[in-house]
């Protein structure tokens, strides 16, 4: 009941259930944990650390561990996090989640060398980890390639049926210009996830290298086909377009999806930045008013953005400006003047339906 509530952004309702439920069960540590995510996860630090210190005795120690290490590290407490993280994968050497936040802050503390040290030797330990060797996969990205190609053609003899690892074989060739050889590992990609988002963006973005313009379109048409959520299709379909005209039939697909579809909001908020280029403002205050009247499910702060962006268009009707106001994002705690790094390992912590 609680996740739900802070899903459509009404976060003292959602408060107000988990404090129902502790005074219900006062000494559910679970429950106490799961609490101190939540509060960390919208900046409430304080109240955290004081539920923490209240959980400790009655928890299991390793959860205990993570929870406090998400709150270190959000706080911007680096190194204490990174000891945090040592003593989660000490007790679960096999957790994934415990080695990317480890790799994370240590990184940061340390440097990028002392993480990849520290997953190559996790993969070697454990050759057979498909979650593992897929960290590694997004940690070598950085490395180019070719550091990536051997590392994925293990994976896929590890695991041949897995469609990611076929995906991610396609582009990494893409990248080298073997654009034949990215072909084949996408066709094996295929009929294991053949209504896959991910397949129709890939087969997308290696048409669009191939030069084969109208066919990447349709690819990109087809993700969005399969989400209204697929924001990346939704860009590269309008990137690939050579004419404005192009462009103007382009988004009459994409509005059709939205309005056809039931998603997360993501796809309007996305819709409606693409389209603020190409649309005239009477159009795109057309098409916004139509996508809210459709989508009374959103949240009051997807709402509010939607809102403000039509007022801003209907003052702003005889102006050359195309750009709407800024999407009100979801904030991630703030912990001082913190790196990327530190900002993902925040992010990471976030359900996948906030990010």
């Amino acid at each position: 009941m609680a996740w739900a509530y802070f899903l459509v952004e009404r976060g003292n309702e959602g408060y107000a259930v988990l404090e129902e439920a502790m005074g219900l069960r006062p000494d559910d540590a679970d429950l106490m944990l799961a609490v101190v995510d939540q509060y960390v996860q919208h900046g409430k630090f304080a109240n955290a650390r004081r539920l923490a210190v209240r959980a400790r005795k009655k928890s299991n120690r390793t959860a205990w561990l993570r929870s406090v290490a998400y709150l270190e590290g959000a706080q911007g407490n680096l190194a204490k996090a990174r000891n945090l993280w040592a003593r989660v994968i000490a007790a679960q050497p096999l957790a994934d989640d415990a080695h990317r936040s480890y790799a994370i802050v240590l990184a940061e503390t340390v440097g990028q060398h002392a993480a990849m040290e520290h997953l190559h030797a996790v993969c070697e330990r454990f050759p057979h980890h498909l979650r593992l060797t897929q960290l590694l996969l997004d940690w070598q990205g950085e490395e180019g390639p070719q550091a990536v190609e051997p590392t994925v053609r293990k994976l896929i003899e590890m695991h041949p049926s897995n469609a990611w690892a076929w995906r991610k074989l396609a582009l990494t060739l893409a990248e080298q210009n073997r654009l034949d050889e990215a072909f084949e590992a996408l066709a094996a990609a295929e009929p294991l996830e053949p209504a896959s988002i991910g397949y129709h963006g890939v087969h997308g973005e290696l048409l669009r290298q191939a030069g084969r313009f109208d066919e990447a379109k349709e690819a990109f048409r087809g993700a969005v086909r399969v989400s209204a959520d697929a924001t990346y299709a939704m860009s590269e379909l309008i990137s690939v377009c050579e004419t404005h005209e192009e462009r103007l039939e382009e988004l009459a697909f994409i509005e059709g999806e939205l309005l056809r579809q039931f998603g997360s909001g993501n796809g309007l908020l996305s819709f409606r930045d693409l389209a603020a280029g190409s649309l005239e403002s009477e159009d795109l205050i057309d098409s916004l008013r139509k996508a809210l009247k459709a989508r009374p499910d959103l949240g009051r702060r997807g709402r509010s953005s939607f809102v403000n962006c039509v007022s801003w268009f209907s003052s702003t009707r005889r102006s050359k400006s195309r750009r709407p106001p800024s999407s009100d994002s979801r904030c991630l705690p703030t912990c001082g003047a913190i790196s990327p790094r530190c900002m993902k390992l925040a992010w990471s912590r976030m359900p996948r339906s906030r990010r």
